[in-house]
């Protein structure tokens, strides 16, 4: 498990908010298998993010619909993509996160 942040904007009240996600990324979970090399068992379990907070530019607690947390589950992960790319995200030693800052075009 990894933690997680990056910038997430959304349209509210007709304005453009920009919010800040924290969260935890969980990897993909290989299921049960019969045996070492025997058929599964179990599924695979996907890899997820789980959202801890979501703060906006005045650093305030917000909600985010069931809408705008599938799609920031989908930024995270695009974000966590590109990284493993090689794009080199901003990493605060002290706090363990990892900062990306990524604008969505929604």
């Amino acid at each position: 498990m990894k933690n997680i942040q990056f910038s997430f904007n959304v349209v509210r009240n007709e304005e453009d908010v920009s919010l800040t996600i924290e969260g935890t990324y969980v990897p993909r979970c290989k299921g049960a298998t019969d045996g070492r090399y025997g058929p599964p068992i179990e599924p695979d379990e996907p890899a997820v993010i789980e959202i801890d907070s979501v703060l906006d530019e005045d650093g305030n607690e917000v909600e985010l619909t069931e809408d705008e947390s599938e799609r920031a589950q989908e930024e995270g992960m695009r974000a966590l993509a590109d990284m493993e790319e090689g794009y080199e995200p901003d990493y605060d030693e002290e706090r363990g996160k990892i900062s990306y800052d990524y604008d969505n075009d929604f």
